[in-house]
């Protein structure tokens, strides 16, 4: 076990005030959750929430079943919003704090604070009745008579369960799962009852709160061969449509819009169809898009007949229709999308699911088997969202037969079983790959051919295909594939079901394992919003516009652009689960306002009740980990040579390249270019803070390869603000209008002056496959984000790039990227490996790397970027050709610019622009005329200035810092004083703040609007999302208030360098004010530096 960072005994001044206190004492809980955290040191266990970390200390008797209580008993209470005593709340946490840190010591409570924990916690005798029913339940142990569990509903109480009484079949995924996991394991038990005094269940869900997607279980299902098998191929499969595909889309589309207006003909349609889907249908080959066209026509004509007959009299002119409603359900631990959704006014529910295939082997009802089963799962998961009927009913619609095309599906008892498994057997799949050891016990080893036999045909041609792969790889090549599954299935697992430590991620599951409060202190929510308006268009998805219900401003973290997900929120808080949730992005935000556009066609609430509240949250989406996957693929496929390189095992080549003229450049950008252009293989740079890496560098490199070489370039940066800024340096050059580029994403993510630059709105009067294909030949520079070009794979079969260019790479995962890159003869990564990392979900300690053989080749964390650990392949190995550094920058001023360039860069920092007239030289006073006060006089002279906060010795696990807050709001109230009197503008440019907590980012705009100065565009965030932004002004509030805390903030890089202070300190142009405990940040050496070496304002002090 490490070090534990909290280990003292409590002042009894501290646990009085705790005692005293008239409400829940926040302070308290992040102090127990911290000492929970500290007494797991649980390896590579990832926990989801604070229920699984203290029934993971109670199964490895870390914690006896008292304290167990007591910690559940007190975490309940405290998200309970009807738990008003908070007198007995604080007392039980006051007895759960110190016994934590009594195991955490293996010593006793203190004499002097035994008083404390004379709080008793009554025994819950709640008991079950006999009926049965649906409960989550941990997992606790198994033995050849029992296994033990506890129920979630009776907060502690253990029961013994007849190992007899199970399904062998359960039993064995049960045991399966201690064996990947261990113990203990959530789960949702099923028709769970008591049986002549013994309990027992039909059905268990193990692992519920990781969703699997309905059609990724009915993809395996078949009646008597169901394998979880074909998942895991499709995990790596590349995803091209496909005619079939492409006729499936087509027709559900069809559906959706003949619903909506249904006297729309095939024309109408074709073409709407033809405007979103132009790259995929362009590249059919002309006899497959003749039969595209014949089976749409045919689809259409069936569709049409069976929506103007209300599909054969299936519903009435009263009855509601749902346009593919999505849907989450723990109890069974899936999710899905319905295509139509039927609701009678007698409460009556029918499904239809839409098949453009003809049936195949089906049933005795016409349908086929897999078929069935996503019927029979989507009738499950409307069951457990509408708890209060389950009088459902089930149709496929094979949209592909003119007669008889509505089939109902009654499902039977035996598929609920073999449904459930197989999600088990999925979910246990990817369970295997997070959790085994990728050294010696990895999935992917066991994979072979022999498994493989009895699978449908188009499954074994890719099976056989990824086997074939992954054998052929070099036992090198094997442990970087393996490790890096490994590591995107942890990413996944922690996206569907969050992590909780130190810092807190949140997955999809914490929309209903985290409480509102909780929720709300991490700023993941906007709740008790009420729709303004609601704009809805012919042939767009409609767009909501809301506003809170008590008029309150918007305090998120969210982003425009932020996928997330919009539903109603009930007195029960469970509307996440009890309710249609609809998928959306965010398209506006302000303090007042926030403008949602749903991702489906349809918005329908008028069987809601009026005012109804509504709720904001993140959503989480697989398809970046899906690209991930197909990565390491494309990677594993790639020719040897490539795959040699990108481990480096040969060096890259380089050769003197044409004479390229540049007229506007100075030597060394010149040669720098030369040097770049003149690689074959790859070139890395490096590209510190303000160094002009995109405005002059990537501007110069598209410039030289568009006049002078007849190359075809792709940009790409991380972030949409950085392809923004790509853009604007492209636009700058003033190339022809031949040359102009294409701009890949959505309308809602970028600039309004590129948006005609969108690759969509280009084509979209391009009528013919053939032009289009000319047209997307024929434009020599694209640009998009990472995200956005994984998704526009069939660009790659329509034209051929030369070299990629990839901004911000030192933000990018390598299987991000291992795969993609094999696409082109040359990469050009530009980034800083010594600001912020690549984002990853996963505490750092569990991305270190083990094995020898791949840290001997530079990976030493799989967290790393690529462009990191290529940076020091390249400088380890003395490929000196093959990377370099801008040294120059032209931001800081060169008082700002001296103590990083010192701490990160060792002095290889440089001004642009180092004569004595400017910007970067030039003495701050010279600025202003008009100072009175002694502080003006400072804030007008001082760059670099530090400002010691008070400590407040009762607050060391608080993520606010009331005095920074006040303070800060005091210094801009004169700082715009004096801007105005001076007559300097002050704009969205002139001042930012940066702290680390987004509780703290709420607190200093509270008191900005105590000070008035609200509306004033000052930007108040985090440094994550400050990277790649500068402001003239950047104050920094450290919000720190123990040694513990800075310690959770330093990022620091391989050298021991905090990254997240080197970002900070560097995002000030004219001046940086960093606020923070004195005696805490004299801890840490390098803070110590910057206080030693800034001006040290002390605003307690007189200063007039």
């Amino acid at each position: 076990m490490r070090e534990p960072l909290f280990l003292n005994w409590p002042e009894k001044s501290i646990l009085l005030n705790y005692l005293e206190s008239t409400q829940a004492s926040v302070e308290l809980t992040h102090q127990i959750e911290e000492l929970v955290i500290e007494l797991c040191d649980s390896g590579d266990q990832l926990f989801n929430s604070f229920n699984s970390r203290i029934a993971y200390l109670y199964q490895k008797r870390k914690i006896d079943k008292s304290l167990y209580h007591l910690l559940f008993s007190y975490r309940e209470n405290f998200n309970d919003v009807d738990f008003h005593t908070y007198d007995s709340l604080n007392r039980m946490g006051v007895k759960a704090l110190l016994e934590l840190i009594c195991k955490l010591k293996g010593s006793s409570i203190p004499q002097n604070l035994e008083v404390f924990t004379d709080y008793e916690l009554k025994e819950d005798l709640r008991i079950l009745n006999g009926g049965q029913g649906s409960y989550r339940v941990s997992l606790h142990q198994l033995d050849s008579e029992k296994l033990y569990i506890s129920l979630e509903a009776l907060g502690f109480q253990m029961l013994e369960l007849p190992v007899n009484t199970i399904d062998p079949q359960y039993l064995e995924q049960i045991r399966k799962a201690r064996d990947i996991a261990g113990f203990p394991i959530p789960a949702y038990v099923h028709q769970f009852e008591n049986v002549h005094g013994f309990w027992t269940f039909n059905h268990i869900v193990v692992f519920p709160d990781y969703l699997v997607d309905v059609t990724s279980i009915a993809e395996c299902y078949s009646e008597n061969n169901s394998s979880p098998l074909k998942h895991f191929f499709n995990l790596f499969q590349v995803r091209l449509a496909t005619k079939y595909i492409l006729i499936g889309t087509t027709v559900n589309e069809f559906l959706d819009e003949l619903i909506l207006n249904p006297s729309l003909n095939y024309e109408q349609l074709y073409t709407a169809v033809f405007n979103k889907y132009p790259l995929p249908l362009s590249l059919l080959e002309d006899s497959d898009f003749k039969d595209y066209e014949k089976a749409t026509k045919d689809h259409f004509d069936n569709l049409q007949k069976i929506v103007h007959s209300r599909f054969d009299g299936t519903y009435g002119k009263s009855d509601v229709v749902h346009l593919e409603p999505s849907f989450y359900s723990d109890i069974y631990g899936i999710q899905g999308r319905l295509d139509v959704l039927l609701e009678t006014p007698g409460g009556v529910r029918k499904i239809i699911e839409l098949k453009s295939g003809k049936p195949f082997r089906a049933d005795s009802n016409g349908i086929n088997t897999n078929h069935k089963g996503q019927a029979f799962l989507y009738d499950l998961l409307i069951q457990s969202v509408y708890k209060e009927n389950r009088n459902n009913q089930c149709y496929i619609l094979y949209s592909s037969q003119t007669n008889n095309s509505l089939r109902q599906s009654i499902p039977d008892v035996k598929s609920k079983k073999d449904l459930l498994m197989l999600r088990n057997s999925i979910v246990l799949l990817h369970y295997h790959l997070a959790f085994s050891n990728p050294s010696d016990n990895s999935f992917l080893d066991r994979v072979k051919m022999k498994m493989i036999s009895s699978l449908d045909s188009f499954v074994r041609r890719d099976a056989e295909n990824w086997i074939k792969a992954f054998g052929e790889l070099d036992e090198l090549e094997k442990k970087y594939f393996k490790h890096y599954t490994y590591f995107i299935a942890r990413e996944q697992l922690i996206a569907k079901t969050g992590y909780s430590g130190l810092t807190q991620t949140a997955g999809l599951a914490s929309l209903w394992l985290f409480s509102r409060e909780e929720k709300e202190l991490q700023f993941s929510i906007l709740a008790d919003l009420v729709i303004k308006e609601v704009l809805l268009t012919d042939n767009d998805a409609p767009v909501i516009s809301l506003e809170n219900k008590f008029g309150k401003n918007l305090m998120t973290s969210f982003r425009s652009g932020d996928t997330l997900v919009f539903y109603p929120e009930f007195i029960d808080r469970q509307g996440i689960l009890s309710h249609q949730v609809y998928k959306c992005t965010l398209v506006g935000l302000s303090h007042s306002e926030c403008i949602i556009r749903l991702r489906g066609r349809q918005f329908d609430a008028t069987s809601l009740p009026p005012n109804t509240a509504w709720n904001l949250e993140p959503d989480s989406l697989d398809r970046s980990y899906l690209h991930q996957y197909e990565n390491l693929y494309e990677f594993a496929r790639a020719p040897k040579i490539y795959r040699d390189k990108i481990l480096g095992r040969i060096p890259p080549i380089t050769k003197t390249h044409q004479n390229f003229e540049f007229t506007n450049l100075n030597s060394n950008i010149s040669e720098l270019v030369k040097k770049i252009l003149s690689a074959q293989d790859y070139f890395l740079l490096w590209g510190p803070p303000g160094s002009g890496k995109t405005s002059i560098l990537i501007k110069s490199l598209v410039e030289a390869l568009i006049n002078q070489t007849a190359e075809r370039i792709l940009l790409l940066a991380y972030t949409n603000r950085a392809v923004d800024e790509i853009c604007e340096a492209i636009e700058s050059i003033g190339l022809e209008t031949r040359f102009d580029f294409v701009r890949i994403g959505s309308r809602y993510a970028i600039q309004d002056k590129f948006q005609k630059n969108l690759l969509d709105f280009r084509l979209r009067d391009i009528p013919k496959r053939e032009s289009i294909k000319e047209y997307v030949k024929s434009k020599r520079i694209y640009t998009a984000t990472i995200a956005s070009i994984q998704g526009k794979k069939e660009l790659f079969q329509l034209t051929n790039f030369d070299t990629v260019i990839i901004d911000e790479a030192s933000q990018i995962l390598e299987p991000n990227l291992v795969g993609l890159l094999s696409k082109f003869r040359r990469f050009i990564l530009i980034g800083d490996h010594l600001q912020l990392p690549a984002v990853s979900a996963q505490p750092e300690a569990s991305t270190f790397v083990k094995d020898v053989d791949l840290k001997e080749m530079g990976i030493k964390k799989l967290s790393d970027s690529f462009f990191e650990r290529m940076f020091y392949q390249c400088k380890k190995n003395e490929w000196t050709h093959a990377y370099d550094m801008l040294a120059k920058q032209g931001r800081m001023h060169q008082h700002i610019m001296k103590l990083p360039s010192r701490l990160f860069y060792n002095q290889k920092l440089e001004l642009m622009f180092d004569d004595p007239n400017s910007r970067q030289t030039l003495e701050l006073k010279n600025k202003f005329y008009n100072v009175k006060s002694k502080l003006e006089e400072v804030l007008t002279s001082e760059r670099t200035i530090y400002i010691p906060s008070k400590n407040n010795e009762d607050t060391q696990f608080a993520k606010t810092h009331d005095y920074e807050a006040e303070k800060i709001s005091y210094l801009i109230r004169i700082l715009y004083q004096v801007y105005t009197k001076n007559n300097i503008p002050w704009d969205e440019q002139t001042c930012g703040i940066i702290t680390p907590f987004r509780a703290q980012i709420s607190n200093i705009k509270k008191y900005l609007a105590f000070e008035g100065l609200q509306d004033l565009p000052i930007k108040v965030d985090t440094v994550e999302r400050y990277q790649g932004s500068a402001r003239d002004i950047i104050i920094y509030s450290c919000c720190v208030h123990s040694i513990r805390q800075l310690m959770q903030l330093s990022n620091e890089s391989e050298e021991g360098l905090d990254k997240r202070l080197n970002v900070t300190l560097t995002r000030a142009r004219e001046q940086i004010i960093v606020f923070g405990d004195l005696s805490v940040l004299s801890e840490s050496a390098i803070y110590s530096t910057l206080i030693k070496e800034y001006y040290n304002l002390e605003l307690e002090a007189p200063l007039h």
